[in-house]
């Protein structure tokens, strides 16, 4: 029997007073950033580094008014390298 995978751990990226906003279980508290580039690239960072330690996570980047509008997701994989941040696709409005 195969075994059940679990959901992917959410890496979420939002604008905040003053800034944007990573929150994720694998950092523990909040992390704020100045711009919102900044708070994506840190994200893919963390993406990159837990997927290479085979945990699969899910990058959503959130509009002023809490829509989603990326997402990124990574299976996990102890093989995976730089080439994740190609497997990034923005959602319409």
């Amino acid at each position: 029997a195969q075994g059940h995978r679990l959901p992917p751990l959410p890496i979420e990226v939002a604008p905040v007073a003053g800034g944007w906003r990573l929150d994720s279980r694998l950092c523990g508290l909040p992390l704020i950033f100045r711009s919102g580039r900044a708070a994506e690239a840190s994200a893919h960072r963390l993406a990159r580094a837990a997927a290479l330690s085979g945990e699969a996570v899910e990058v959503l980047i959130r509009d002023r008014e809490g829509r989603i509008v990326g997402s990124f997701v990574s299976e996990g994989s102890v093989t995976a390298g730089p080439r994740l941040a190609r497997h990034w696709s923005l959602r319409g409005h």
